[in-house]
C-alpha cells in the first residue's frame, strides 16, 4: 500500500481526554460505532486530514515540526455541544471549541505546510480497518481541504453517534501535543506515527 489517511490533530489532556470517553460510553449504550479509548481509538481534534504517500511520513514529519517550532500550547476553550451527521439517522454528538485565533492560525498554516503532499484518490486500503470504512469517512478525508478546512473549519472533538444527554464537565483546557495518526472508521484516530509537544506557553 503506498498511501496512507492520516489526521493531523491536537491531543487533548489526560483528563479531558477522559471526560470526552465517559461522554462517548453513554453514547455506545444506544450505537457503538464510535468507542473512544486511551489507546487505539483517541479524542482529538482535526486540524488536517488527507492521504500521503508513506514513503513521504518523514518529509510530512519535518513539515509539520516546522510549523510547531513557531507555537506554543494555547488555550482552548469548549462552547457547548454541537450535532452533525450526514442524515438524521446519523446524528454525531460533538464538543464544539471556540475558534480562538491561534488555533485557526495552527490550522491554516498546518494545511498550508502539508498540502502539496496530499495524494488522491483516498481509498479504505488507506486506513486502519480497512474493511468498517464507510463511503463518509472516505469522502471526508479525501475533501477535507475543499469542505472543511480553512474558512469552513470547525475545531471539535468528535464524542460519537447519538445525541448527548448531558453536559460536558470540561470548559477551559491547555493544549499542548499535537500528533499524526492514522485515521480509522468514522475518521477515528487509529494508530499515533508521530507526536510532538508545543513549547510552554510563556
Amino acid at each position: 500500500m503506498s498511501d496512507i489517511a492520516v489526521d493531523v490533530v491536537i491531543l487533548p489532556p489526560a483528563e479531558v481526554s477522559a471526560e470526552v470517553i465517559d461522554l462517548n460510553r453513554e453514547l455506545c449504550r444506544k450505537d457503538r460505532r464510535i468507542r473512544l479509548d486511551r489507546a487505539a481509538v483517541l479524542p482529538h481534534i482535526s486540524l488536517f486530514m488527507s492521504s500521503i504517500p508513506r514513503a513521504r511520513l518523514a518529509e510530512t514529519i519535518s513539515c509539520l515540526d516546522t510549523v510547531l517550532a513557531r507555537y506554543a500550547a494555547m488555550s482552548v476553550t469548549l462552547t457547548g455541544v454541537s450535532y452533525g451527521g450526514f442524515d438524521a439517522m446519523n446524528i454525531v454528538s460533538s464538543l464544539a471549541l471556540a475558534p480562538t485565533p491561534p488555533l485557526l492560525a495552527l490550522h491554516r498554516e498546518v494545511c498550508d505546510a502539508l498540502a502539496g503532499l496530499r495524494t488522491a484518490p483516498t481509498t479504505p486500503e488507506q486506513f486502519a480497518n480497512a474493511d468498517a470504512v464507510d463511503e463518509n469517512s472516505r469522502r471526508y478525508v479525501e475533501e477535507f481541504l475543499a469542505e472543511h478546512a480553512y474558512e469552513r473549519f470547525d475545531p471539535h472533538i468528535t464524542v460519537g453517534f447519538g445525541r448527548l444527554e448531558r453536559v460536558p464537565e470540561v470548559g477551559e483546557f491547555t493544549a499542548d501535543r499535537v500528533a499524526i495518526c492514522q485515521l480509522g472508521p468514522y475518521c477515528t484516530c487509529r494508530k499515533v506515527l508521530y507526536q510532538a509537544d508545543l513549547a510552554p506557553a510563556s
